[in-house]
């Protein structure tokens, strides 16, 4: 007998009926109203910039980004806000957490990403935050998809660390140490903000846009 123990839970939901146009209107908008301050924004390569905002004291890594406080109140953007706000209860109640106390946003940090051609985000985690998320504002696959890496890798002992994105899928790799998730335009995935992920370079000339946040819940 097999039993599946411990399994890792991923939530994918398209937000109804969504705007891409509008989105991305208030999205660049955003971008070039932070990113007019200098000490507003951080690049994670030459091809890629990110903004990023948290409402809280307590910053997991201080070095990393500057925060920012008013980003969710400048996409101007309360229906998708919202709409995450019950995703992200659904998913929590599916995975079989009892949220102790209700809230109008369990988003504590927020960022912007746009990444242009050979823009890509390297391999990271937001440990110790409970869950992550991505929410694509403008997006294609061909753009660049997320990849989750296989905890039970790690548990196993096989090194999943890869800095060359290039090279997944490559080399003869476990065929089980990432899942892919595609990149489309008003898609929202969760996950545990444990996992190791990473976005390869961006071969297009085609924009990516996306919203990141992690969420902080009482259970």
């Amino acid at each position: 007998m097999i039993k599946n123990i411990f399994p890792t839970y991923i939530w994918e939901s398209t937000y109804p009926g969504y705007n891409k146009e509008e989105t991305t209107r208030f999205f660049d908008e955003c971008m070039q109203e932070q990113g007019s301050n200098q000490n507003n924004y951080f690049l994670i390569n030459t091809d890629t910039t990110s903004l990023a905002t948290q409402e809280t004291d307590v910053m997991i890594s201080p070095t990393d980004y500057p925060f920012t406080s008013n980003i969710m109140e400048n996409l101007n953007l309360p229906d998708i806000f919202k709409w995450l706000n019950t995703q992200i209860i659904q998913y929590h109640e599916y995975c079989g957490y009892t949220i102790s106390q209700s809230s109008d946003s369990y988003i504590y940090n927020l960022w912007l990403n746009s990444s242009s051609q050979n823009g890509q985000v390297l391999l990271h985690n937001h440990n110790p935050a409970l869950t992550s998320g991505v929410f694509y504002v403008d997006a294609i696959p061909e753009s660049g998809n997320l990849f989750l890496l296989n905890p039970n890798d790690l548990l196993h002992g096989r090194n999943g660390y890869v800095q060359d994105h290039s090279a997944i899928g490559a080399h003869g790799f476990y065929p089980n140490k990432w899942y892919e998730f595609q990149a489309e335009s008003g898609r929202l995935i969760l996950f545990p903000g444990y996992l190791y992920h990473q976005v390869p370079k961006n071969p297009t000339e085609y924009k990516r846009r996306v919203i990141n946040f992690d969420v902080r819940i009482l259970i």
